[in-house]
């Protein structure tokens, strides 16, 4: 079973270079995405280099022509995986949408946050020597090189899934820019505030003299 997922995993990673190559958008026109992948980019195409170097260097050293062939085979997939994962985090960035946010990680990892479950969100860099994708003790973090540079307060724990399983009530993520990344996002749930405001009222109202709302009634 866990062979399977991480076959299915692989796949997904190389399906990601395909639209990353057309620039094929992943959200829709309302939607303001950010990305996430600026600072672990050097990384990546370090390695990608490496991986490439050692893989032709092999090839050329080995005489012997089976050998020879799973080297290339090997290192050419390994290449693609990497090149996959560049993509992934590219064609899937943070969305903040009407309703919600979407915290996202390659393809392994996106967690919708509604925007009314929000209390605060600010700016602050934290280092951080935790996995990528953590979670402990209601507080979940998702770190990119290292570092996470958002911090979302949650007025009640939301349910974390694949791949980690709990709540959390408190959300730290990394954005490439994240003061305009908290700026939209406090926009937005001022704009999802208000529509709620809104529809709490029923058609028709009217404000009374002392300030309550009352329902418009047709005089005769």
């Amino acid at each position: 079973m866990r062979g399977r997922r991480l076959l299915m995993h692989q796949f997904t990673v190389l399906a990601a270079i395909g639209p990353w190559v057309t620039r094929r958008p992943r959200a829709a026109e309302t939607d303001v995405v950010f990305g996430y992948a600026r600072a672990q980019a050097p990384m990546i195409y370090a390695l990608l280099f490496v991986v490439m170097v050692e893989g032709t260097a092999l090839a050329l050293l080995v005489p012997w022509p089976v050998v020879h062939t799973i080297l290339v085979v090997v290192h050419t997939y390994a290449a693609l995986l990497l090149l996959g994962s560049a993509a992934a985090t590219h064609i899937r960035p943070h969305v903040i949408g009407r309703d919600d946010v979407r915290v996202r990680y390659g393809v392994g990892f996106e967690l919708r946050i509604p925007l009314a479950t929000i209390a605060n969100a600010k700016a602050r860099t934290r280092s951080s020597d935790a996995a990528s994708i953590h979670l402990a003790d209601g507080h979940l973090d998702v770190v990119v090189s290292g570092q996470t540079n958002v911090v979302i307060d949650l007025t009640d724990p939301i349910r974390v899934e694949q791949p980690l399983d709990g709540t959390a009530s408190q959300v730290e993520i990394y954005a490439d820019e994240p003061r305009e990344f908290v700026r939209v996002l406090n926009q937005a749930r001022a704009k999802d505030s208000s529509s709620a405001a809104d529809l709490s009222v029923p058609a028709g109202s009217v404000p009374d003299h002392d300030g309550s709302t009352g329902t418009r009634r047709s005089s005769r």
